[in-house]
């Protein structure tokens, strides 16, 4: 259940979001962290994009809030543990897409 999540998430931000995100290597785990790039690289917008999520129910987190070193390059970590995989993609779209669509 889990590998399908992880395969649902890393497919979706390479197939939609390659052009904001770069995948950081991982192969266990329940969290899929992305270095951002783009608009999704402004520290603020990236924070604001995040707080929004998380009050929508999402487990998306920047870096910045979860990192030893706190000017962490700018990016995202993504939880996993507890969406169904036909949730992950559109649930990638609402946080990445454009402002009005989170």
């Amino acid at each position: 259940m889990y590998a399908t999540r992880h395969q649902a998430i890393t497919r979706a931000l390479t197939d939609h979001f390659a052009d904001l995100t770069e995948l950081v290597p991982s192969a266990a785990g329940l969290h899929v962290t992305t270095f951002t790039q783009a608009h999704l690289a402004e520290p603020d917008a990236l924070a604001n994009r995040a707080v929004r999520a998380r009050a929508s129910g999402v487990a998306v987190y920047t870096l910045a809030e979860v990192a030893a070193n706190r000017s962490a390059r700018p990016g995202l970590v993504f939880g996993y543990g507890s969406i169904s995989a036909p949730d992950i993609e559109p649930g990638l779209h609402r946080i990445l897409g454009p402002p009005q669509d989170c």
